[in-house]
């Protein structure tokens, strides 16, 4: 799966889902500019959103432990629910994809133009510590 379908598929299962319902009625007969303002109006909803999903794979990693969580081997079941330190990193993206694609961002583009980057930078980016 590339960036560009999972962000496509992130959006139309939250819209699916009823997430962004109430940008759909703000949008609703509106257009240009007014049509933005509808999605973006939400945008410090969404990142808080993405916030805790951090916030949750902290806890899930405080709670349990990385190596532990590696170390077992689980089997779910259709209906099971995943948890764990690694379903959280995958909510943050998935959260993150979602927004994107909202927005209409070319988030495969700004990945790579990012990660390019990053590999030009210093060592610690000149002394941080994380």
């Amino acid at each position: 799966m590339t960036i560009d379908e999972m962000m496509q598929e992130a959006h139309e299962n939250s819209r699916a889902h009823g997430f962004w319902d109430a940008q759909r009625d703000l949008r609703e007969g509106v257009r240009g500019e007014l049509l933005f303002d509808a999605v973006a109006g939400t945008i410090p909803e969404k990142l808080m959103l993405v916030v805790t999903e951090a916030a949750e794979a902290a806890e899930a990693y405080r709670d349990a432990g990385l190596l532990e969580e590696l170390r077992a081997v689980r089997q779910y079941l259709p209906l099971d629910k995943p948890e764990g330190f690694a379903v959280e990193l995958a909510d943050i993206i998935i959260r993150t994809a979602d927004l994107a694609g909202a927005l209409g961002i070319d988030l495969e583009k700004a990945i790579s133009e990012k990660m390019a980057y990053n590999r030009s930078r210093p060592y610690r980016h000149g002394g941080k510590r994380a």
